[in-house]
């Protein structure tokens, strides 16, 4: 039985919640971090032999998510950027000014913005689920040698 299970934590929630799906551009990757992170008593140098790699995988998609997230963010600070100016070019020879307040409000209400901050939200969910794997991970490493030699020191003992 698994933590989830012993906590009351229904199939449907976990997978839900602990479900990565990323896209880079080209491929989607969907992924239930579960079993890369839960520990197999019976089966610690088999896991002690996977740790690594997938440590490797959950921090190249880190990288990832990290760079997507900040792209998104460029863009839509050039998105904002543009559409200032143009807003404000336009204004410049009307009679009633623009105030900064009113630039930002016509900007909140920009679609394209409102699209890619929406994606933005989505980005930082994903970085934030793979920086709690990456780290969940890594514990898992430090337990699993503990608990190799613990093992270990049970066979000599019987």
């Amino acid at each position: 039985m698994s933590w989830f299970e012993d906590n009351n934590i229904g199939d449907d929630i976990a997978k839900q919640l602990l479900r990565i799906k990323f896209t880079d551009g080209e491929s989607v990757i969907e992924r239930d971090m579960r079993p890369d992170v839960v520990i197999d008593y019976e089966n610690l140098e088999h896991q002690l032999d996977e740790t690594p790699a997938a440590f490797l995988f959950y921090s190249s998609m880190l990288a990832e998510a990290k760079k997507q997230k900040m792209t998104l963010e460029r863009t839509i600070k050039y998105r904002r950027a543009k559409l200032a100016r143009e807003l404000y070019e336009a204004s410049k020879n009307d009679t009633v000014k623009l105030r900064a307040s009113d630039i930002e409000t016509l900007l909140d209400s920009d679609d394209n913005i409102l699209a890619l901050e929406s994606k933005l939200i989505g980005a930082e969910r994903t970085l934030s689920k793979v920086y709690a794997a990456v780290d969940a991970i890594r514990m898992k490493s430090e337990h699993l040698r503990s608990l190799a030699g613990f093992k270990k020191q049970e066979y000599r003992d019987s």
